[in-house]
């Protein structure tokens, strides 16, 4: 249970739970569900989320110690992202009693079909749409390198557009000290 003195400043209601926007000091704890319960979508990833967080003000709140619950607003409503670990039937009961009060349909995103299956209660309240734009792409490294034949000839021509747009650019390394803040 949060007491007062618990509370983050810019902590936000959504689905009865109070969630925190995600920042770096998060990264323990956050790791801890993300290695109990890896998931089956690229994005669960702290680096990834904590990446993300300030474009999409992605929010966490913890409901008990087998089930984390990610946020999103996109304008001016909130999204549910893909529980990850454990919800109960109570935790899920709630989220859509709680869903039922929002003046909007609530959306849940970045879901991977193998949390559909195994959640069939919860997610039966939801319509499942396919987001291609959001679909992980695996690429052979020498191909991205080389970007030879026609399947890459979309990608040439954006590089080709950028280069035009932009003139002066300059490829530069990162100082060493910076790739070590970043792989920690």
């Amino acid at each position: 249970m949060q007491t007062a003195t618990d509370r983050h400043p810019t902590e936000t209601t959504f689905l009865g739970h109070a969630f925190r926007p995600l920042e770096l000091a998060d990264k323990d704890m956050l790791q801890d569900y993300l290695r109990r319960y890896p998931q089956h979508v690229s994005g669960y990833t702290f680096a990834t989320l904590a990446a993300y967080a300030p474009i999409y003000g992605i929010q966490w709140s913890r409901v008990g110690p087998e089930c984390l619950l990610l946020a999103r607003k996109v304008e001016d409503r909130m999204q549910l992202l893909q529980p990850i670990g454990q919800p109960t039937d109570t935790c899920c009961d709630g989220l859509l009693d709680a869903a039922a009060a929002l003046p909007y349909p609530l959306q849940m995103v970045y879901v991977a079909k193998a949390y559909i299956q195994a959640n069939p209660r919860f997610c039966a309240h939801f319509d499942a749409e396919e987001d291609r734009a959001s679909a992980n792409y695996i690429y052979v490294a020498r191909d991205l390198a080389e970007l030879a034949g026609g399947r890459y000839a979309k990608k040439r021509n954006l590089i080709a557009q950028f280069q035009t747009l932009h003139p002066d650019w300059q490829l530069a390394r990162f100082p060493i000290f910076v790739v070590h803040m970043l792989l920690r």
